[in-house]
């Protein structure tokens, strides 16, 4: 993969209930082991460790339609997840690249504003405590290898995941405020509700195919990132 944006600071690797610290990031630059664009303060974390690896073990819960599309769940732990990222054509949302088959494969990508509102009812976007309940439960440090999904992550280094809980993530990519795409294959990117209150950021999940872990990062509601549903 060919890098088109430059660093200009690392963001700190803290943990998820450690506290948040600052970085400078360029406005344009997105990288998923460092600073991610379009913020002037970036927190990012690798999730704490687990004793264990949990076993493999996927329940689905009922299939839901939503505009027409139909969504599989699955249980995990005691929360109740989508299996694969949201498809709803709002206003707003894009294609990875303009491109339709992207939409089918990934999801369609959200700025903020729009991802909050656009799960179906009983379902919503997922606070940074509802996704640290699902990190902790499937592996901690290591939970990016069993959320990713078998196939679809590009690329040597690490890859593709295992999939242990049926959730199946998949590389989404991003789209930056100015109309650039970048890291399909390589990088999923997913908003989190919690917001950052002085700079008005939110929190942003990553996972990449060099590595198992999970990181978090605040950053520009202007970006547009994946959105999955969890269950209330």
């Amino acid at each position: 993969m060919v890098l088109k944006f430059f660093i200009f600071a690392v963001a700190f690797l803290i943990s998820c209930t450690s506290e948040e610290r600052d970085s400078v990031c360029d406005e344009k630059s997105i990288y998923y082991n460092g600073c991610v664009g379009g913020v002037s303060s970036s927190s990012s974390s690798t999730v704490p460790s687990s004793s264990s690896e949990p076993a493999q073990s996927i329940t689905y819960g009922p299939t839901i339609t939503y505009e027409d599309e139909d969504y599989e769940t699955v249980v995990i732990g005691n929360q109740v997840w989508m299996a694969k990222n949201l498809n709803y054509n709002a206003p707003g949302s894009v294609c990875y690249n303009k491109n339709q088959a992207d939409c089918t494969k990934y999801g369609r990508l959200y700025k903020w504003e729009t991802a909050m509102s656009v799960c179906p009812y009983g379902w919503s976007l997922p606070i940074n405590s509802e996704w640290n309940t699902l990190i902790n439960y499937v592996g901690g440090a290591s939970a990016g290898r069993y959320l990713k999904s078998k196939s679809g992550w590009g690329g040597g280094f690490v890859g593709n995941g295992l999939n242990l809980v049926g959730f199946s993530a998949l590389p989404g990519g991003y789209g930056a405020p100015d109309g650039y795409f970048s890291d399909v294959d390589f990088s999923g990117y997913w908003w989190s509700s919690s917001v950052i209150e002085y700079n008005n950021n939110a929190y942003v999940l990553v996972m990449s195919n060099s590595e198992d872990s999970v990181s978090r990062y605040n950053m520009s509601k202007d970006y547009l990132f994946s959105v999955r549903c969890v269950k209330h």
